[in-house]
């Protein structure tokens, strides 16, 4: 192939607007309240419910959280929040509070108190296999989950991320987190469904609301599941969320440049089947798109400095640099242990301590 010489280039630009069929419920309340009426029965009068809320920037969460707190109060129960988001917010209560609240998930908005601990149980009696849960949700009555059900960053499988994925990961806080991302991709494929199937047999866990995003982050389908239907319902969404899942519209790409990133858009910043690259070390990246170079220009307010996943990309600016809080980051990357992007990060990070780079 002949390099065409710099000044011989003539590039044209074209501004395209891409357009995903639109799936957004029309009466997201209506239909919830319907939903939850199959978990009526776990609610009993003074029953004391908590409700666990994670980490991303779901559409609607204030919403639906706040219409799961009015229905347990409504059948007599007593309802409280917790973070059910693993190592997130700096592995501290403090920090997961400012999650949630960052989110709306506050009790002045919702109308229930927010308890965060990073205490947690074990319920298991296998010392090789931990099923850790936390000590305020584990003090309940019962336990409703609320999350959406969407691809996972780190690997592909059964069950990606959701309900199980927070069954596990989410109510286990720091010590299930590091035994999970510890044993790798092994550990999110294998290990954390036969974790959760236990903690679900437990009964601490009286269902969970399944939320599925369309293309625009609007919220096309939500089910409330008993659990005992966790994980074979868990299955269908997660099809459903695969099947409206937003792509790029080209199949070969010279230069990406991405606005934003952020853990608010993706758990590794930039969502990897988007952008083509997963970064996984023994597993391919997906056929499409094929992207010569990616820039990452900034970083989300709702990330909070954790620049996990800039290792994706080929450069990033300085603007975005400043921003990057390296104890979190480095936090994060060791919960994260297969990723191979956090390699990338110390030697983008060495660099950009030496040079200046606009």
């Amino acid at each position: 192939m002949t390099a065409i010489p710099y000044r011989e280039r003539h590039l044209v630009f074209t501004r395209i607007r891409q357009k995903f069929q639109r799936k957004g419920l029309k009466n997201l309340g209506d239909k919830l309240n319907e939903e939850l009426k199959s978990i009526s029965p776990f609610i009993q009068k003074d029953c004391e419910i908590a409700i666990g809320v994670g980490s991303r920037g779901i559409n609607n969460i204030q919403l639906i959280v706040a219409e799961v707190v009015k229905y347990v109060k409504d059948h007599g129960g007593k309802p409280f929040i917790f973070p059910a988001m693993g190592s997130h917010g700096g592995a501290t209560a403090e920090g997961q509070v400012r999650i949630l609240r960052e989110l709306g998930i506050t009790s002045e908005n919702t109308g229930a108190p927010v308890r965060a601990s990073m205490e947690v149980v074990n319920l298991s009696d296998d010392p090789s296999r931990p099923a850790y849960i936390d000590k305020n949700a584990n003090s309940s009555d019962g336990i409703i989950l609320v999350n959406r059900i969407t691809q996972h960053t780190d690997f592909s499988g059964e069950f990606e991320s959701g309900l199980v994925k927070m069954a596990v990961i989410g109510l286990g806080k720091v010590p299930q987190a590091e035994y999970i991302h510890g044993k790798g991709v092994e550990g999110l494929e294998k290990h954390m469904p036969e974790i959760a199937r236990r903690i679900l047999a437990s009964g601490k866990i009286i269902g969970g609301v399944g939320i599925v995003e369309d293309a625009y982050k609007d919220t096309m389908e939500i089910q409330v599941i008993p659990a005992d239907l966790i994980m074979e319902r868990e299955k269908l969404l997660l099809n459903m969320s695969l099947e409206n899942y937003p792509r790029l519209p080209f199949r070969h790409i010279d230069v990406l440049i991405v606005d934003q990133l952020g853990k608010d858009i993706s758990g590794i910043g930039m969502d990897p089947y988007v952008i083509g690259r997963l970064g996984l070390p023994g597993m391919p990246d997906p056929e499409f798109p094929k992207i010569r170079s990616v820039i990452a220009c900034d970083l989300t307010r709702g990330s909070h400095g954790n620049g996990l996943g800039i290792g994706l990309a080929d450069v990033i600016t300085r603007r975005l640099f400043k921003e990057l809080d390296l104890d979190m980051i480095y936090r994060n990357n060791v919960m994260r242990v297969i990723m191979r992007c956090f390699q990338f990060n110390i030697c983008v990070l060495l660099v950009f301590s030496f040079f200046s780079v606009k």
